[in-house]
């Protein structure tokens, strides 16, 4: 992802990874890259097997990753060696950290949620 045009600060991007097409110990990366004769960092990482947040066959994956002017990428990279299968991941969203909630409203299988911030929510846990 280019960051040119991102605020100075630090940002958050998360997705859903589908545990089925592939093992799940992969490793997930936020890879800032530098301008100039600075090599790519590791800012972050993220074990996919140890997530504590699985909805039936997917699994929530959440990396932070640093945005200023030297930085004019940022790159996220799945690793691993599992089936060779291609890694299937949703819901991308990057979003700048202590930022307004994003939330939204979907409907899939009859069922309403509600979306903050990448987690999905049924509308009618808050009933009593």
């Amino acid at each position: 992802m280019n960051t040119t045009g991102l605020d100075s600060g630090m940002y958050n991007v998360s997705f859903w990874y589908y545990l089925l097409d592939d093992r799940p110990d992969i490793l997930a990366v936020a890879e800032q890259d530098s301008v100039g004769d600075r090599k790519a960092l590791w800012f972050d990482q993220a074990e996919i097997s140890q997530s504590n947040f699985i909805v039936e066959n997917w699994c929530f994956v959440s990396l932070d990753f640093y945005v200023s002017p030297s930085i004019e990428k940022m790159n996220l990279i799945l690793t691993g060696n599992g089936n060779k299968q291609p890694y299937r991941m949703d819901e991308l969203l990057v979003v700048k950290v202590n930022q307004s909630p994003i939330f939204r409203r979907e409907t899939k299988n009859n069922q309403e949620y509600i979306i903050y911030n990448n987690y999905w929510i049924k509308a009618n846990s808050f009933q009593h």
